[in-house]
């Protein structure tokens, strides 16, 4: 968590990573925005009919409160976490004594899931859109990593 700057008339906020599902199935992975001293259930139930929400690639977006399901803090762990790990192998799910072929399907069946069209086509929100493609170049990038080093090692 980060406090972010305080302006005279605001409040400080914490950054505070959660997930949030909304009423159409969809779900966020982003930052809220919390004063000292409140509680996560209280920023959701107060007067504001939306709330500012970051999302994971930096963009803020406001998500109607009636839209919202469920909300609840992240605690790193799960495919959401792994996605943004250092090592190649966790975004993609695999052990590095997994076989080519396993490696390959892990990878193909997370492009399927993440993708920014399969998202377009789901009529989720543009800026979902764009954090889909986020996480497609990070899948992508962990694969040709993966590779690389494979091909190093033969």
């Amino acid at each position: 968590m980060r406090t972010e700057p305080a302006s005279p008339q605001l409040r400080p906020r914490t950054r505070v990573r959660v997930a949030m599902a909304l009423t159409e199935g969809h779900m966020l992975d982003g930052f809220l925005f919390i004063a000292e001293r409140e509680r996560l259930v209280d920023l959701v139930n107060d007067a504001r009919r939306f709330l500012p929400f970051e999302t994971i690639t930096g963009e803020f977006v406001l998500i109607a409160k009636d839209e919202i399901r469920a909300v609840r803090p992240f605690e790193g762990r799960g495919p959401a976490h792994a996605i943004f790990t250092g090592d190649p192998y966790t975004v993609l799910g695999v052990h590095s004594d997994d076989s080519d072929e396993a490696i390959k399907q892990a990878y193909y069946a997370l492009l399927r899931q993440l993708h920014p069209q399969q998202a377009e086509a789901s009529g989720l929100h543009p800026a979902l859109v764009d954090c889909a493609g986020a996480l497609t170049r990070r899948v992508i990038e962990a694969y040709d990593h993966i590779l690389r080093n494979r091909k190093r090692g033969r």
